[in-house]
């Protein structure tokens, strides 16, 4: 519960900074369409995004070679796209969560009735379409594509690490 009120505060003071759209220059900036998306995100998602980067910066870089890392970080910066015109903001965001904590299958329902439900429900398969669209390579969109999915451990190292910095943040 005290992640979930730290998230919130965050997402209501959110600030994006000139060193991160220099990271965010660094992984996207060569391609146009991808960083035109990323700006696309509200603040507060941008900062979110921009969080998990770090993350993986901080605490797993070392464990991956040159190309590993520009994959993953592409994926970290893009792994929301989906959240794009769905009605998520920092309330209805928490209200989507509360839905869930309570009861998840009858949150699950609201989906269809609800654009910021399905946002938060679906947006890992919207944002993997998007990338699509934009033919980003395959595995970005796999890693964006499962973000969220409790595959068990037999999933790939970089999805591992990508869970792990967004679960931190």
């Amino acid at each position: 519960m005290t992640q979930r009120i730290t998230q919130f505060i965050k997402s209501i003071t959110a600030r994006i900074t000139k060193e991160d759209y220099e990271l965010m220059n660094k992984y996207l900036g060569d391609q146009k369409r991808l960083k035109e998306l990323f700006l696309l995100l509200p603040v507060f998602e941008q900062r979110h995004c921009i969080d998990v980067a770090q993350t993986i910066q901080k605490q797993f870089s070392e464990q991956l070679n040159e190309e590993q890392k520009h994959t993953i970080m592409q994926a970290a910066l893009l792994h929301d796209l989906g959240k794009l015109n769905m009605g998520l903001n920092p309330v209805t965001k928490s209200v989507a969560v509360i839905f869930d904590k309570i009861n998840r299958q009858s949150a699950m329902r609201l989906t269809g009735k609800m654009k910021f439900m399905n946002g938060y429900y679906n947006h890992p398969e919207i944002g993997a379409e998007i990338l699509k669209q934009c033919n980003v390579q395959e595995e970005i969109i796999y890693l964006v594509r499962h973000h969220h999915q409790d595959q068990g451990s037999n999933y790939n190292n970089l999805l591992n690490i990508l869970m792990e910095a967004d679960e931190l943040n």
